[in-house]
Order: C-alpha cells, then structure tokens, then sequence
C-alpha cells in the first residue's frame, strides 16, 4: 500500500493481494484519521463478497469469484464501538461489460486499486450506533 495525506485529502494505492476494508482502514490508522468519506475508488477486485439489505439487521450475502473491473467505490470510515469501521458499497464489470453492484462485505485488490478519501474535520463527529429500527449499526452525524 502507498498513500499521502495532504490538505483533508488521503490519495492511496493498494496492490494485487491486498485486503480493501483492512488496508483502507490501515491508510487511516497511519495518518491519525478517525473520520472520511471514500469519494473515488477504481481499479480491480478480486473474488468480492457483495449483498444487499433484505429485513431488519439481515443482508443477502454473496461471493463472485473472480476478477471483476472496480467501476467505482464510495462510502465511509467513522468509529463503531471505539473501532474503525469501513462503510462500503462497489460498482463492478463483469468481462462481457455487465455491471453488478451493491454492498461491499470483503474483497481483495485483483491487480490495483486506486482510491481518494475525502478526511473530516474533528469538528463534525460521525459515528455509528446500533438503531432498533433497522437493526444495523446507523451512521449519527453531530
């Protein structure tokens, strides 16, 4: 993994093998950032594990095995439980150029991934809380 912090900015490169959620939460951890949104992400993912919300704090998980195209990443990174967490979602081609998509559980880098996080400010909190509602872990913005 390569990154630089400048200016609220992360801009990093991770390599063939490497963990997306570990190593983008790593970039944070190396920086002292506690907060970002992921605003860009490209390249290639590796046998992703993808889902989507079916009912109360339940997902339909599934794994692609494979490697697909990373059209786009977007999410967040706040504290859950005094944790780090990465909030995901992918955008993926397949070879024939069919795109699928959803919430990104886990995947590795299948070539390069290239991805700009937008840091902020101590002086917003987010953070996530578990919502009886939904049963998921709410992102609470102050």
């Amino acid at each position: 993994m390569y990154s630089a912090h400048a200016e609220g900015v992360i801009a990093i490169r991770l390599e063939a093998g490497e963990d997306v959620h570990a190593s983008l939460l790593s970039a944070c951890q190396q920086h002292d950032v506690r907060q970002a949104y992921v605003v860009s992400g490209i390249g290639m993912l590796a046998d992703p594990t993808l889902g989507y919300f079916v009912s109360k704090g339940q997902y339909e998980q599934r794994e692609v095995p494979g490697r697909f195209e990373l059209l786009s990443l977007s999410g967040n990174i706040c504290l859950h439980d005094g944790k780090l967490m990465a909030h995901l979602h992918a955008m993926l081609a397949h070879e024939d150029l069919s795109v699928f998509g959803g919430h990104l559980f886990a995947a590795k880098v299948g070539l390069t991934l290239e991805a700009l996080l937008n840091v902020i400010p101590p002086s917003i909190r987010m953070y996530r809380q578990l919502e009886d509602e939904t049963g998921l872990a709410g992102l609470l913005v102050e």
